[in-house]
């Protein structure tokens, strides 16, 4: 494409995600011919009320707007000074999205920089036209206004296409093949890409094959097979040495900047390092801020090294997995030198199975459902040629595609369909190479998930190991439980059955079946029993039992709608114990569950015949082994699935809750069978605690009341005595006296139960003041969403004209668009449930006040809560004292530890919840709390000591409780 012709950059500005809810607000382009200025335009428009966090982000608001014309007119003068020029925008599709909702026509073969950039740029973090300026090394927009941001856009697509031209010709080429297919815009500037190239130019020929530029592992693979693991040691560790390395003079504080020795974290160390030598297991509480992780990463280093043997670091969050690996791990290999080596090893199919992903090259046109499936290819194709990996983790260019998933299913593999030695891939193998890594290293960094997934195969993932370190332990019994959980849905089967064929318009289909039926036609001769008719015949012979199949399927999970006709709307899930009519073996789900089973036979036997044709014309079909395969592990995923389902509706196992459940979406719902394992202590104790030498469980909440024993008795522990098991605590380094108030009000209504009938409004009436008094900058975290929704009609308006602007979860965007708002809107308040919870970190006065406004008890009617409830009973075991309870209050540890995460923050903790002081066992949320809770039986003191604790200097704080 030529450099001089003019392009115009466009950018508008809208009061929020939605083109259903939100408006335009302002709209902007610049005209340029190469880096020549031609032409500005900007406008604002008049969108109706602004909300106030707009407000604070752009520095408008409605004085600024008055007389301003409608976003459809602004739109339509946008339009016009574009003219015919190819026009360049960053989210093609959200600019349509808004122009549609004006009826305005979007300017025609858009280019897309969020496209481009997501193609160049695969693996960052972030895809904001400030974010990329910022990764490119240029100026970041000077203010969060259109004509900023279409300035900006200009340098970014050109930084983009400098980046583009220095991919690999073979990428670019196989780039360029997909584009075209898509009909994407892009598709000239990606052969203009490979064209500029000086040794390579683009050809009518196939597309390259991946060979020739994924990475090849040969030298990891020949260091793993000469591996051979020792037999590992029992030498005691020199733990006063490595604790002296905590010390302000030691090897961490000589290379850490600022670094004060934490007697905490000594102290976790010197444990640990007598856990792993003494051959007993360790349950640590950790308080914020002890640094845990380098309390056990180095002893774990050390004991691994000295006895080369395997230490095993397990998470449960990809956050703490990606800072341990990323950060923590390298840090501790300048430190010791390269006397270690660490791994990160995750599940099958979160990698590329290159195999899959060079058939999907090679048949991309057969096996992806249009162009927007072939757009999210994109990003894919040029992140392989650069991974070192193969995590997809890494490909967020891939990731942030609505179509993500369909491609992963496509270019992941599971055990039934590896090929193994037989693989024409196999050095190349991302699946082979992470656990070659896994084998030869000294740490392995895993999650809870894989190591629970694991106990159910038959052939083990990891290295053999004795010693693990479980972190964010407080999860185990919830992680173990989902990864031992079974579930069956419609989709379950749907996803093999479009696997194998999905119709298209004006087209034979895509998918496996398709690619088997193009093959033959192209490559087999006529006639002859083995020839193109019959392998043609018997994969329409597949075709044609595959809808028969997905019929079954609706009908068998339809059956499970009858049950919901009788309880209340909003109830989506049902033990099968109470369903009505019930659902089992001898039910009509049981009955149509065994019709679905007979079509899946008669399918699985269809795909078995197609199979064997191929494997008679391998000759012939160069890629028939991997089409057979491909093929028989549809029919072993059916089969499985079948297996799931039986499982379910026998209901055989009492240890386990079953139960149905529905989903509702915008025009449909869907239903599905479930089960789980209700005390996972036993698996526990037989596969961990009896089998391995030391176990490690850590976190900043373990305890409850001040003892370990409910996670000891959860978790299979509780009986295996002192000896075999140890418990201890550390505090927090940070001073909580000086850092936080708590405060506990008694002049709210009851909010237990279904809550009283004014708790809603004497809640929001109550923040309102409180949310004044702090300048906002609050997280208020709710245990639902209805009162979340009940909370946030009430308080938004009052608050945004105090100048507070309020974020809701399930209304302005998705968790990481809100912690990213919450974090740039000054003074702004965030609404959020669950997954505010855990695992969010603001820190400095972004957060400077957090409110509970319940305990957090489970939902009774859950089925998993009510059969462990029921579970405990039969087991004579009172479920309020042991489960009920101490569930609670872990989570609202969890939650009362979002507010300090260093030691400069500061800021106060309001519960609203008056039974944390008018019920009994309100003692169990408030005694392992690191300082006292302050009691106000009327609002004004309250309100009064709040602004009290931030009028004066962190040092003059005097936190006495009442």
């Amino acid at each position: 494409m030529a450099a001089t012709e003019v392009l115009s950059f466009i950018a508008i500005l809208t009061t929020g995600p939605s083109p259903e809810e939100d408006g335009v607000l302002e709209v902007a382009a610049v005209k340029l011919r190469d880096e020549e200025e031609l032409g500005r335009f900007s406008q604002l428009a008049n969108p109706g009320p602004l909300p106030l966090a707009m407000q604070q982000l752009t520095g408008l608001d409605a004085s600024r707007l008055a007389g301003r014309p409608a976003p459809r007119q602004a739109l339509a003068d946008l339009g016009e000074f574009l003219g015919a020029e190819p026009v360049v925008v960053h989210g093609a599709a959200a600019l349509r999205g808004f122009m549609a909702a004006e009826a305005a026509t979007a300017p025609p073969g858009l280019l897309d920089s969020l496209a481009l950039a997501r193609i160049v740029r695969p693996t960052e973090k972030g895809y904001s036209t400030a974010a990329l300026a910022h990764m490119l090394g240029l100026e970041p927009p000077k203010a969060h206004r259109a004509l900023e941001l279409a300035l900006t856009l200009a340098e970014v697509w050109g930084r983009l296409l400098d980046e583009l031209k220095g991919l690999p010709g073979p990428v670019l080429d196989a780039l360029h093949r997909v584009a075209e297919t898509a009909a994407d815009p892009l598709a000239p500037w990606l052969a203009a890409a490979a064209n500029e190239g000086a040794d390579f130019a683009l050809s009518s020929g196939e597309i390259a094959a991946p060979s020739e530029f994924l990475q090849n592992h040969r030298e990891i693979f020949a260091r793993a097979q000469k591996y051979k693991a020792p037999e590992p040691r029992d030498d005691a560790l020199s733990t006063d040495k490595l604790c002296d390395m905590f010390a302000d003079a030691g090897a961490v504080g000589r290379h850490l900047t600022g670094y004060e020795q934490r007697d905490e974290q000594v102290a976790m160390a010197r444990e640990v390092c007598e856990a792993l030598g003494g051959a007993h297991h360790l349950l640590c509480e950790a308080g914020t801020g002890t640094g845990k992780s380098m309390a056990y990463l180095l002893p774990g280093i050390a004991w691994a090294c000295q006895n080369e043997d395997k230490v095993i670091i397990s998470t449960n969050t990809k956050n703490l997995q990606e800072q341990l690996y990323r950060k923590d791990l390298p840090f501790l290999h300048e430190l010791v030198g390269e006397r270690f080596e660490a791994a990160l090893l995750k599940g099958r199919r979160n990698y590329l199975c290159v195999r899959r992903f060079a058939q999907l090259l090679r048949q991309f046109e057969r096996e992806l459902d249009g162009p927007d499936e072939m757009a999210a290819l994109l990003p894919l194709i040029a992140w392989s040629a650069r991974t070192e990996s193969g995590d997809l983790a890494e490909c967020t260019g891939l990731l942030a595609e609505e179509n993500a998933r369909a491609v992963m299913e496509l270019v992941t593999s599971g055990s039934d369909d590896c090929r193994g030695r037989a693989c024409s891939m196999r050095e190349r193998c991302f699946v082979r190479r992470a656990r070659a890594l896994a084998q030869l290293a000294d740490i392995v960094v895993v999650n809870h998930s894989l190591l629970f997934s694991e106990l159910k195969l038959d052939q083990p993932i990891l290295p053999v190991y004795r010693c693990v370190v479980f972190d964010e332990a407080q999860n185990i019994e919830d992680v173990a439980t989902r990864a031992l959980a079974v579930g069956v849905d419609s989709l379950s089967v749907f996803r093999i059955t479009n696997r194998l064929w999905r119709a298209r318009r004006g087209g034979e289909g895509s998918g496996v079946v398709s690619t088997v039926m193009y093959e033959a036609r192209r490559n087999l001769p006529e006639g002859g029993p083995l020839g193109r008719e019959t392998v043609i015949e018997r994969a329409r012979g597949v075709i044609g039992r595959i809808d028969p199949v997905v019929e079954l399927t609706k009908e068998c999970m339809q059956t499970l709608a009858a049950p919901f006709d009788i309880v209340p709307s909003h109830e989506d899930k049902i033990m099968t114990s109470d369903c009505s009519p019930p659902v089992g073996s001898d039910s009509p789900t049981g009955k149509a569950a065994e019709a679905l089973e007979a079509g899946v036979r008669r399918l699985c036997a269809s795909i078995e015949d197609l199979a064997q044709s191929l494997e008679e014309n391998t000759e012939a079909l160069k890629n028939a082994d991997e089409l057979c395969a491909d093929l028989r592990a549809q029919g072993s995923r059916l089969k499985e699935v079948m297996d799931q389902l039986k499982f379910v509706l026998a209901q055989e196992k009492e240890d386990h809750v079953y139960w149905i459940e529905r989903t509702r979406r915008q025009y449909q719902t869907f239903y599905s069978l479930h089960a789980a394992p209700l005390d996972i202590g036993e698996s526990m104790r037989r596969e961990f605690f009896n089998k391995k030498r030391s176990v490690i469980m850590t976190s900043a909440t373990l305890r409850v009341g001040g003892k370990f024993d409910y996670l000891l008795e959860r978790l299979g522990a509780a009986d295996l005595g002192e000896e075999r098991v140890r418990c201890m605590a550390v505090g927090s380094p940070f001073d909580f006296d000086r850092q936080t108030m708590v405060c506990a009000p008694t002049f709210l209504p009851e909010a237990g139960g279904r809550r009283e009938g004014n708790y809603d409004e004497e809640l929001s009436s109550f923040l309102i003041d409180l949310l004044k008094a702090t300048s906002g900058r609050a997280l208020v975290l709710f245990t639902s969403y209805s009162l979340l929704d009940a909370v946030c009609e009430r308080i938004k308006r009052p608050l945004e004209q105090a100048g507070i602007p309020v974020l809701a979860q399930g209304r302005d965007g998705s968790r990481q668009t809100l912690s990213t708002m919450f974090r740039e809107v000054r003074s702004s308040v965030l609404l959020g449930t669950q997954s505010f919870w855990e695992g969010v970190d603001f820190t400095g006065e972004t957060l400077s006040c957090l409110v509970l406004t319940k305990l957090p008890f489970h939902v009774v009617t859950e089925p998993l809560v009510r059969g462990r409830i029921e579970y405990l009973r039969d087991h004579e075991r009172e479920p309020f004292v042991h489960y009920t309870l101490p569930e609670a209050v872990i989570n609202f540890r969890q939650g009362f530890g979002r507010l300090i995460r260093n030691r400069t923050d500061r800021g106060v903790i309001v519960v609203t919840d008056r039974r944390l002081v008018t019920k009994g066992y309100g003692r169990s949320f408030t005694r392992d709390l690191p300082t006292k809770c302050r009691i106000f039986k009327q609002r004004e003191p309250l309100i009064t000591a709040v602004k009290r604790f931030f009028s004066r200097p962190y040092y003059e704080r005097d936190m006495m409780p009442i």
